[in-house]
């Protein structure tokens, strides 16, 4: 079981207040960015609070709020072009040794 340091909890916070303000900003409460997001009140309460959520809860949330952009640094415009396999992106993991 991974156990969570002071950064991790940090950032769910500072990630759970920022959906807070910008729920707020779009005069929106709890309950109907539940319904409109498809998860339960208590996911929206938790990631609010900071609790943690899944990313599908996390992805749901941020497109209501019409924040989808957020996650367009993290797509990729293709293989690494440095590294260890000189441009060709990785076909497997290795295989784990005892």
């Amino acid at each position: 079981m991974a156990v969570k340091t002071q950064a991790d909890i940090q950032l769910e916070v500072a990630i759970g207040d920022g959906i807070r303000r910008a729920r707020l900003l779009a005069n929106m409460d709890q309950a109907t960015m539940a319904r409109r997001a498809n998860v339960s009140l208590s996911a929206v309460k938790g990631l609010e609070s900071g609790k943690g959520t899944t990313l599908l809860t996390l992805l749901r949330v941020l497109r209501v709020l019409g924040r989808e952009d957020i996650f367009e640094q993290l797509q990729t415009q293709g293989p690494p072009r440095h590294g260890r396999y000189g441009g060709r992106e990785r076909q497997r993991a290795s295989a784990r040794r005892p």
